[in-house]
């Protein structure tokens, strides 16, 4: 699924003395249905390295191979056609528009997608109900508790079935009773077959996944 070879990540340029990098020298390999977490501390390369395996940016140097394809020789629009396909992004804040339900908010990805009108609203009611929200279908953000609405967003990243996963700190602004919630839909997630890569400074879940890893100082290591 994920195939990092030696990346590197640098930003801007300095005439007098190089920049350090945000991430270097990375080499990951996650296997379809693998379930790992990253940790590390502020400023340590995770926002990097999740930019990078989300498609959201390029590294300065090394290769990311994403589902076979080298991500490096896509174009823009290539990659924007990537995450469509390939990926769910889950979140620490909601990102979910407070006038819209759950459905409609859940409706938009596929809107975004280009999913025809007629199958978007039963598609968005059975990716809320798989993740426990069958009662919430037609509340607002507003009306829904923290881990409802996060609950919500996931919704969202798996409607269109991406293999992969990636959450950014999911249970950052939850409760300890919203954040085991959370944690035991992830685990019935890969259960299913889904790919996911956690990135976290909940010690707790990250334990959840199968396999560990911690960026210090800009490198992966293994837990």
């Amino acid at each position: 699924m994920i195939e990092l070879k030696d990346v590197s990540k640098t930003y801007g340029k300095r005439r007098s003395s190089p920049r350090k990098p945000a991430i270097s020298g990375v080499n990951l390999k996650v296997e379809r249905g693998e379930y790992i977490s990253i940790t590390g501390e502020s400023g340590s390369g995770k926002s990097t390295l999740i930019n990078i395996l989300g498609c959201l940016d390029r590294p300065t140097s090394g290769t990311y191979r994403l589902m076979g394809l080298q991500t490096e020789t896509l174009s823009a629009s290539g990659l924007d056609r990537m995450r469509q396909s390939t990926i769910g992004f889950v979140f620490q804040s909601f990102h979910l528009l407070e006038r819209l339900t759950a459905v409609e908010n859940v409706e938009l990805a596929l809107t975004f997608a280009g999913t025809e009108p007629r199958y978007r609203r039963e598609m968005a009611e059975r990716a809320l109900c798989e993740v426990g929200l069958s009662q919430r279908l037609w509340h607002r953000p507003g009306e829904m508790s923290g881990g409802q609405q996060q609950r919500t967003a996931i919704a969202r990243a798996i409607v269109r079935r991406p293999p992969l996963l990636l959450a950014d700190e999911p249970t950052g602004n939850l409760d300890a009773r919203a954040a085991r919630e959370i944690m035991a839909l992830f685990r019935q997630l890969s259960a299913g077959g889904c790919t996911i890569v956690l990135i976290t400074h909940d010690e707790r879940a990250a334990m959840e996944a199968g396999r560990r890893l911690r960026v210090i100082g800009g490198r992966l290591e293994a837990l």
